[in-house]
């Protein structure tokens, strides 16, 4: 009994010196505690020698177009997660000759969580002939610098929700549709508008005017009502408007893209002649 008197005491103080240190540490999150991905589904992991990347999309799934991703990193050794990381990411398509990146919004933590992080990349195309995607991170924990790095299937979209083109001023521009669920009346219509800078960076545009014109090709290609055009939301670097949509069924939202100057730089007006734009995109439900 003596010596149990003396144990149990030993015993409380070990245990209150190790949960204080577990309160010390504001980086390391137990798996138990860390923050809800139950409406997500896991997309791919990407390990290193220290660390596990885990990538979550809607559905599991990375899009051509605009996939938005929710990411968070754990320390392989302890499955715990990080709360504090500074990330920085750069897509990479490697084809036969050349390599390219593309449109993407910087890595931010999810207000509110422990340690979810969101961004979204815009594909311009899937990988195809031996040629695909690459996710590239480098991140940093404490002020160590860490980098990761997978392939990643790109899967092809049913419509077109991207357009590439070049612009009447050199520019070769990609402009995105955030993806929305569409129904009968007025919808939000939501895009991503950016340049190639160069091959590895893709710049938003901030200044151009968007207007688009949604016509029904097989219903005489009749367009809808009370439609509004695009404008750019600096809150989240993307354009903002209206479409009109009066019936299911197959939709092309047609659109001209003009500078800072109000110049026309790509697309066309829809006439009996140019029944669609030469920047489009489509809508179907």
């Amino acid at each position: 009994m003596k010596t149990l008197k003396y144990i149990i005491p030993i015993l409380f103080s070990i245990f209150f010196i190790a949960c204080s240190n577990d309160d010390d540490d504001t980086t390391a999150i137990p798996p138990n505690t860390d923050d809800s991905v139950e409406n997500l589904m896991l997309a791919t992991t990407i390990t290193n020698d220290t660390h596990e990347i885990e990538v979550y999309t809607e559905d599991g799934k990375i899009h051509q177009g605009y996939t938005e991703f929710t990411f968070r990193i754990k320390e392989s050794s302890t499955e715990n997660y990080i709360s504090d990381v500074n990330f920085s990411w750069n897509p990479v398509m490697q084809m036969p000759s050349m390599q390219h990146s593309c449109p993407t919004s910087s890595i931010t933590k999810i207000a509110n969580s422990k340690a979810l992080y969101t961004a979204y990349a815009i594909f311009q195309m899937t990988g195809e002939n031996g040629t695909g995607w690459t996710l590239n991170f480098e991140y940093t924990i404490a002020n160590q610098t860490y980098e990761a790095s997978k392939e990643i299937n790109v899967k092809a979209a049913e419509k077109k929700n991207v357009a590439v083109f070049m612009g009447s001023n050199g520019i070769r521009y990609v402009l995105g549709l955030i993806p929305a669920k569409p129904e009968i009346g007025i919808n939000d219509l939501t895009l991503s508008l950016h340049k190639m800078t160069n091959m590895m960076q893709f710049d938003v545009i901030t200044d151009h005017a968007i207007t688009f014109d949604p016509r029904m090709p097989a219903m005489g290609n009749h367009s809808s009502p009370n439609n509004e055009n695009p404008t750019f939301d600096t809150t989240s670097n993307l354009y903002k408007g209206k479409v009109s949509l009066t019936m299911t069924g197959y939709w092309t939202l047609n659109f001209t893209i003009s500078d800072a100057d109000n110049t026309l730089v790509a697309g066309n007006e829809i006439t009996n002649d140019n029944p669609e734009s030469s920047v489009m995109l489509e809508i179907e439900f």
